[in-house]
């Protein structure tokens, strides 16, 4: 049950099995109505891609567009050699190193390929970035030139509270926000889930969830990135495509991010378990009232034209088997 005003967002399919499948999940379970896909070349993420596209045409789909490279060269479309972290990228780009229209090149790339795979570019509902990089001033403009281009409803406007923030990651977090402010719409989203990103929690979130119930009248995005354990096989493809998924697994060498074990992997997985507690707050809060189906979005929300819609009979829990335990990013 999710209220009509709040887009719950989980970012990263496609940049590993284990955050994938989560995400595969949580649509299962109406504990988000929105995703974003990280480039990937894989085929596995492109038949579970294509299934849950399928499976959920109510389901608000995003391109997580990317400048870094967060595995081997070669993973993702678009940028075999790109930066391996966002902070040689920012290097680069104040610079004067980096070429803007490679950035535009690559991004109208990773545009067409999640728009193939999903049933054409119009399905794609808005556009983010891995790691936030679009709200840099030049990146900005080509990401909004891009969304006129396709036709997409919207860019993410990841401003959360530049106070509340400031320490968060000094002096990138604060940087970000400082950006994200100058993004700001009249219609833009309430957003939140910034400074609880790799680690949400139902305690963490609890005045952005407020004001979704407070002020109906605004549309709020949460930022979650859930991930399960490397032993856990939850995702409930149809059949073929199912099939053809596990026999194109990647390895946790493709798409490696975070090691399983690590902090930020038991965040992520922790997540899940979250998400539930906020499905159960939010029933618990509105009971009946307030929320449209399992997506729970309303139709003139003006957001995308794929909302409403009755919700679906769950899928038996079965699918291909985890090879490798790697961790998501932000």
């Amino acid at each position: 049950m999710i209220p009509a005003n709040l887009i719950i967002n989980a970012d990263d399919f496609g940049i590993d099995p284990r955050v994938s499948r989560a995400i595969a999940l949580a649509l299962e379970e109406g504990l988000i109505n929105s995703f974003s896909v990280f480039p990937f070349t894989d085929d596995f993420h492109a038949a579970m891609l294509r299934d849950l596209a399928l499976r959920f045409p109510d389901a608000h789909i995003g391109v997580h567009l990317s400048l870094v490279s967060p595995g081997e060269p070669g993973v993702s479309p678009g940028h075999p050699d790109g930066p391996a972290h966002f902070r040689n990228f920012l290097l680069s780009y104040f610079t004067g190193r980096f070429s803007l229209d490679h950035a535009r090149s690559q991004w109208k790339a990773q545009i067409r390929h999640v728009g193939e795979l999903i049933g054409g570019g119009r399905r794609v509902a808005h556009l983010d970035s891995h790691q936030h990089l679009h709200v840099l001033p030049a990146l900005w403009n080509i990401a909004e030139s891009l969304r006129i281009e396709f036709a997409i409803p919207r860019v993410r406007v990841p401003y959360e509270s530049f106070l509340h923030n400031v320490t968060h990651r000094f002096p990138f977090g604060a940087a970000m926000q400082a950006l994200a402010w100058m993004h700001r719409g009249a219609d833009t989203p309430v957003f939140f889930g910034f400074r609880s990103s790799m680690k949400f929690t139902l305690a963490a979130n609890i005045r952005g969830l407020e004001s979704v119930l407070n002020h109906p009248e605004r549309m709020h995005e949460l930022m979650v990135h859930p991930a399960l354990p490397p032993d856990v096989n939850d995702w409930g493809g149809n059949g073929d495509q199912a099939s053809e998924a596990g026999k194109s697994t990647p390895k946790s060498s493709d798409l490696s991010v975070a090691k399983t074990g690590n902090s930020e992997a038991r965040n992520q997985e922790k997540e899940m378990d979250e998400l539930r507690k906020l499905k159960d707050f939010f029933r618990t809060r509105l009971g009946a009232q307030g929320a449209v189906g399992r997506f729970g979005l309303r139709g003139d929300s003006g957001l995308s034209g794929h909302e409403g819609g009755a919700s679906r009979r769950r899928r038996p829990i079965s699918g291909p088997a985890s090879r490798g335990p790697t961790g998501g990013a932000a």
